[in-house]
């Protein structure tokens, strides 16, 4: 077997050591802090993707602002009073838990796929590699997926019921 098929066929994993990963752990415990889990998964499920697309899009700056933070339970409520009835802040924070989770894993591929970004690398090997990586992005970003992950990293011990096999089925 090439070195190429049995890296494809190893499982991009989240790993532990990237900082997007402890804070995307954190941005979890925020969540089970302020808000009901269940009720936020409800309302992540209440939207389609091209919903949820456009809502990202929307709030990108915002999330974008939370994950910069410090003082994010100041953050939350400044969100929640400017935009009464929108869900802005547990949208906001689980677009921010979920971006920290793309953005570890598209980290991971930056791992993976070095030779790539490597000045001086073999054009068709850099080819290749560019390939693979774009490939695995891609896959990021065409569907929404509640991180169930990051809440079991939190040793959250909640009962989403049904849902979660939803997911994982």
């Amino acid at each position: 077997m090439s070195h190429r098929r049995a890296r494809a066929q190893e499982p991009l994993r989240v790993a532990n050591q990237h900082f997007a990963w402890r804070d995307a752990v954190s941005l979890g415990a925020l969540l089970l802090e302020t808000f009901e889990p269940r009720r936020v998964l409800e309302l992540f499920r209440s939207f389609s993707y091209a919903q949820l697309r456009e809502l990202e899009k929307g709030w990108r700056i915002e999330v974008a602002e939370l994950i910069e933070k410090t003082e994010r339970p100041a953050e939350l409520r400044r969100l929640a009073k400017e935009n009464p009835g929108q869900h802005a802040a547990e949208l906001v924070l689980l677009f921010a838990i979920m971006g920290q989770v793309r953005t570890c894993r598209i980290l991971e591929m930056r791992d993976r796929y070095r030779t790539a970004m490597r000045d001086g690398a073999d054009s068709l090997l850099e080819c290749a590699d560019w390939y693979e990586m774009s490939c695995h992005i891609a896959d990021q970003f065409e569907s929404y997926e509640f991180p169930f992950e990051v809440f079991a990293a939190c040793d959250a011990r909640i009962d989403w019921g049904t849902a979660k096999d939803l997911d994982e089925g």
